[in-house]
């Protein structure tokens, strides 16, 4: 039955309502359904750490060895990171990741979907409806990964040339030791540059947030739901960003149910 489902039932939490209504709906819901969250968060957890994390973590190493790099310090780990085949590699690793999580995210919307339409759905079925939508789900997270490190490229270029200009005259344990008007005014406008990036990817993943869930409810692509979940986001986008500050407090509301 969940295969059929459209979009606006894939969606009972309407972004249309009040923040408090929606924060008080989604408590309710994931109260009612905490047990197979918490199964579909274990499994897809357990994929991450056991299988995601230490295959990227070899992959790394065999790109190292295979490139002919002694690496001795986390220095020489970041020149290789920001390498053509270093960059390739932390696109591929992060875009693992993050269908990590958009997996378990298609899951925990599956049953939210079924269970606000007085519809029972196990975790095992839940994963098996994200499961044959993993291919999109990878491009989706692919896409994303990508437009996220073109947004960070200027800001991270702009930040390394401060600090070629200004900290590479001397070691650099001499102006953390010393700090001389150098280091502060680079200092300064690196935390610039990285707080200004922070706002700037923010900003378009709150636009970006609703591509997964019209990914998977309406038959289009990744590119084509990026741009609806834009359109769909338009003049809401504070409510989202106050749901998204509080998915902590949403979590230990899931999780009390355990401690009875």
């Amino acid at each position: 039955e969940i295969y059929t489902l459209s979009l606006h039932d894939a969606l009972p939490i309407s972004i249309h309502r009040d923040f408090t209504t929606i924060a008080r709906s989604a408590v309710s819901l994931l109260g009612r359904t905490w047990r197979p969250v918490l199964a579909i968060h274990i499994a897809c957890t357990v994929l991450a750490t056991v299988i995601v994390v230490p295959s990227a973590g070899m992959i790394v190493r065999g790109l190292l060895a295979l490139s002919g790099r002694k690496v001795a310090t986390d220095q020489d780990i970041l020149i290789f990171l920001l390498s053509p085949v270093g960059l390739l590699t932390l696109v591929f690793v992060a875009t693992l990741l993050v269908a990590i999580v958009a997996v378990e995210q298609a899951a925990l919307m599956a049953i939210a979907a079924s269970t606000a339409h007085q519809r029972q759905l196990d975790a095992w079925t839940a994963l098996r409806f994200a499961w044959t939508r993993a291919p999109a789900i990878l491009r989706l997270a692919s896409q994303l990964v990508i437009r996220c490190l073109l947004l960070a490229l200027p800001f991270l270029a702009l930040a390394g040339a401060i600090f070629w200009v200004a900290l590479t005259a001397f070691d650099i344990n001499y102006y953390l030791k010393e700090r001389p008007p150098a280091f502060w005014g680079a200092a300064i406008a690196i935390v610039v540059l990285v707080v200004a990036m922070v706002i700037v990817i923010a900003d378009r993943l709150i636009r970006w947030s609703l591509s997964l869930p019209v990914l998977l409810f309406t038959d289009t692509t990744p590119r084509a739901a990026v741009a609806r979940s834009a359109q769909l986001t338009v003049g809401r986008r504070l409510t989202i960003l106050l749901l998204l500050a509080r998915s902590e407090e949403h979590t230990s509301e899931l999780q009390s149910p355990i401690h009875i």
